[in-house]
């Protein structure tokens, strides 16, 4: 069917990456049967391992970014298949396409519910800054491993992802260095939006007031906008110096960085 809908120029979006054992699909072994809040290691040990990811190259984005193998993730790059990550400790490294079903259905179906009906904003611009931003940034570079370190007790903070350029990403604090400099840690970031020339995004979890790296751009004025629900409003001028911007965040706020015009 896939190969049928490559054919007539399609692109499909599935679920999640597809590998085909031979059983049942109600079979104790058949990594579909694997229940929410669990692993297919609880349910297949290793043998969903065994086969190839059938819909590698076929479909471009997973909406779950599952039952991959380290290895494949490191050699599997976006450009061939994207998605979100089902595990939180590949989230914290490799980030990904948030949800925003997930906030909806938080404000809409699942129950409790959000309090009023504007609460999905600050959800749905936290979920961006935080995951797709980081994720289309490193996406420009090429994995090159994906070490865990045991030590860490906490499972979701033990990866750590090495890039080229001198890029590396860090689970134990979400932390994404280029050439050393720190340019997300946690709830903090300012990074480039990929695709649109010398734009970026700073975004402040707990808000944050100061100097911020931002090492590649090539502009020494900068406009500075806040990023709300009804489009981008311009908030003040502030200057680029030594490669540092001065910037006033507020909790959950997420600004647009652009060169001064006029």
């Amino acid at each position: 069917m896939w190969d049928y809908l490559i054919s007539k120029g399609l692109d499909v979006t599935v679920e999640g990456v597809h590998r085909e054992l031979d059983d049942r699909l109600d079979a104790p072994g058949c990594p579909y049967a694997v229940k929410e809040g669990h692993t297919p290691e609880e349910y297949a040990p290793g043998r969903w391992k065994e086969v190839e990811v059938y819909n590698l190259g076929k479909t471009p984005y997973v909406w779950w970014y599952n039952y991959m193998t380290d290895d494949e993730i490191v050699h599997t790059p976006a450009s061939v298949l994207a998605g979100f990550p089902s595990q939180n400790r590949y989230r914290r490294v490799i980030y990904g396409l948030h949800h925003g079903e997930d906030i909806w259905m938080k404000q809409y179906k699942n129950e409790p519910r959000l309090e009023t009906p504007k609460a999905w904003i600050p959800l749905y611009i936290k979920d961006f800054c935080e995951l797709t931003i980081p994720y289309f940034y490193l996406n420009q570079f090429t994995r090159q491993s994906l070490v865990c370190d045991e030590s860490i007790q906490n499972k979701d903070l033990q990866m750590t992802l090495t890039c080229s350029d001198n890029v590396v990403c860090k689970g134990e604090d979400a932390s994404i260095t280029r050439n050393g400099i720190t340019l997300k840690r946690e709830g903090d970031l300012l990074l480039p939006i990929i695709g649109l020339e010398n734009t970026f995004v700073a975004y402040s979890e707990k808000g944050r007031n100061g100097q911020w790296p931002i090492p590649d751009a090539s502009f020494d004025t900068a406009d500075v906008y806040e990023i709300t629900e009804f489009g981008n409003r311009y908030l003040y001028r502030t200057e680029i110096q030594k490669n540092e911007i001065t910037l006033h965040l507020k909790e959950g706020q997420a600004l647009i960085i652009r060169p001064a015009r006029g």
